[in-house]
């Protein structure tokens, strides 16, 4: 844990984003998107318990699936790349979603290409 936690201090020290240092397959996120939204769906529409075994894997997945989605727009909103309305998050999880599904190719890749490209896709600067 320690090692994990220097190196990656040591990469943002060097100006590497952590991301592109420890690279996510784009399939790990597509799953963990399209199953945390699913058991989302479920829990406040129809009101299911979250803590319940076979809805708290799905429960994680949806909370990694958006901090990785948030930490990408910021990202890109710092690099004045995309132009976002507030509270975007759950509309740029639709659209990667829908990305990996047209590009199922990008899922053996790094996450961040077809991150990036849907949520550019979706909020373009005009």
């Amino acid at each position: 844990m320690i090692k994990k936690f220097i190196t990656a201090f040591i990469f943002i020290l060097l100006g590497t984003g952590y991301s592109n240092a420890f690279p996510t397959h784009g399939d790990l996120i597509y799953d963990a998107c399209k199953n945390g939204k699913q058991v989302g769906k479920r829990v406040y529409l129809e009101g299911e318990l979250l803590t319940t075994p076979d809805n708290l894997l799905a429960a994680k997945k949806g909370i990694y699936c958006a901090g990785y989605i948030m930490a990408a727009e910021d990202d890109l909103r710092e690099k004045e790349a995309v132009c976002l309305p507030p509270r975007s998050s759950k509309v740029s999880i639709n659209a990667v979603i829908d990305y990996f599904e047209k590009h199922p190719e990008l899922k053996k890749k790094n996450a961040r290409i077809a991150v990036d490209a849907a949520i550019k896709a979706k909020f373009p600067c005009p």
